[in-house]
């Protein structure tokens, strides 16, 4: 089962209260659109069309909410009892824990490995690691909302997503999917053409 990271208008009714981060069983939802920027401590700034490459820190900002992805140790998530993860800031300004380091897979199973400084394609699985804290971001089948935990609220039949210590694993696995992917920029096209590789809008 692939899952989205998603993410609505509506505040935990517990731990930080900030706005609730699920996983859904959906690739078409307006709720799972995630702009990528740079991180908050970026030490350079990146444009439409710069290359996203293993290793590069970057802040995810929920598109419909204008929230970041953001993780904090002092609040548990509310199913699972792992790390809290949860939308923080306002119009895409938040703080440091907004921060994430993509990790790319190297196992095999789960498809082309990549290594540090490799781009990052539209198809690659990776890992979110949170800068401030280590953990990575997870979901899994086990932490399902439902009447019994989370009594006549908006997110029933959806996953928990979490922050996890230490642990690379296939629940740990993300990629990137629907949405808007923007074409090399023409310095790098030019390096590219002369170096006889191709490229396509399934890079960022």
């Amino acid at each position: 089962m692939v899952n989205s990271l998603n993410s609505i208008g509506a505040n935990y009714g517990s731990g930080s209260s900030q706005q609730v981060v699920t996983s859904i069983n959906e690739k078409k939802s307006e709720d799972s659109l995630w702009i990528i920027k740079d991180a908050q401590r970026a030490s350079k700034r990146c444009r439409a069309g710069d290359a996203i490459k293993c290793g590069d820190k970057i802040r995810l900002e929920h598109n419909e909410t204008g929230k970041n992805l953001h993780s904090h140790r002092q609040f548990k998530a509310p199913i699972s009892g792992r790390q809290e993860v949860s939308g923080f800031g306002n119009d895409g300004r938040g703080d440091a824990g907004d921060d994430w380091q993509i990790v790319c897979n190297e196992n095999r199973n789960y498809g082309q490995p990549r290594g540090e400084g490799d781009q990052v394609h539209g198809s690659d699985f990776f890992h979110l690691k949170h800068v401030d804290t280590g953990c990575m971001l997870v979901t899994d089948s086990n932490s399902r909302f439902n009447n019994s935990n989370c009594p006549r609220c908006p997110i029933l039949g959806q996953l928990e997503v979490a922050c996890e210590q230490n642990k690379l694993q296939k629940s740990t696995l993300w990629r990137m999917d629907s949405g808007f992917f923007f074409p090399l920029r023409e310095e790098e096209e030019e390096d590219a053409t002369k170096n006889g590789d191709s490229w396509g809008t399934d890079e960022l």
